[in-house]
């Protein structure tokens, strides 16, 4: 539930400075695109879900481009949250990763962060596009993003990170019966939460090929396969699949009202 407030509460203060709404409009909005991008590889139908929040056609692309933000402050989150465990597991732990995967997922985790942290100078280069000799991109010029506001989301982000990869860690630990030390075991899933990032999937295969990917580096902590593929399944149907279910419902309801 936690995990899903401040979801919600993130995508309203992306996207209140074009549509101001009531909270449960952009919950209903934000389950309903949950549900659209559960079936799409890379979550992309969570863009045309997002979009549907804005009525008139630019409106809906400016969308689309707040939308792409929404999920990219919280991948640049995750990663910079992931490289900080990565970094402490190196130095302080005898783990299995190497001085290389460090460099390179430092410079993994610092692009991504400066794509992030510059993306309206990429801008002016959308912009140059034409549909049918139509611009319709020129909106996206006045789009402007504060320091302030970027260092608040990222913040935001990464107290939902913590939360997730909390929960996680307290399954891991119970299920797994595990007497490995809590900080230890969350440093270990908040690198594999950040390093599964950079995978394309399909969310409805997220707990097969994520729990597989998750069984070969958790095992690092003593734990069984099973106590590892059943906390990351149990984690993804509290936070992904339910919401999904619920806005899958609410999709219906709204196509059946039309």
């Amino acid at each position: 539930m936690a995990n899903f407030f401040l979801d919600v509460l993130l995508w309203s203060l992306i996207s209140k400075g074009s549509h101001k709404l009531r909270f449960w409009h952009y919950a209903r909005h934000h389950l309903i695109s949950m549900s659209l991008g559960f079936i799409t590889p890379n979550n992309i139908g969570e863009y045309g879900g997002k979009m549907r929040q804005f009525k008139a056609p630019l409106a809906k692309l400016k969308g689309f481009f707040l939308a792409f933000h929404f999920r990219t402050v919280k991948t640049v989150a995750r990663n910079l949250l992931g490289l900080f465990a990565t970094f402490l597991l190196f130095y302080t732990t005898e783990s299995f990763l190497k001085k290389w995967h460090l460099y390179l997922f430092f410079f993994l985790v610092l692009t991504h962060f400066l794509f992030y942290w510059y993306i309206e100078n990429f801008l002016p280069f959308i912009t140059n596009i034409s549909i049918q000799g139509k611009n319709y991109f020129q909106s996206f010029l006045r789009i402007r993003i504060s320091a302030i506001d970027k260092i608040k989301w990222i913040s935001l982000s990464a107290v939902k990170f913590i939360i997730y990869t909390s929960q996680l860690s307290i399954l891991l630990l119970s299920i797994g019966s595990s007497d490995a030390h809590f900080f230890i075991v969350w440093l270990y899933v908040a690198f594999y939460y950040s390093l599964a990032s950079y995978m394309p999937t399909i969310l409805v295969f997220d707990p097969i090929v994520k729990g597989a990917v998750g069984i070969l580096l958790l095992k690092q902590l003593h734990l069984s396969d099973w106590a590892i593929f059943t906390s990351v399944t149990l984690v993804w149907t509290a936070n992904v699949a339910l919401p999904a279910l619920i806005g899958s419902f609410l999709w219906a309801g709204r196509k059946r009202h039309h």
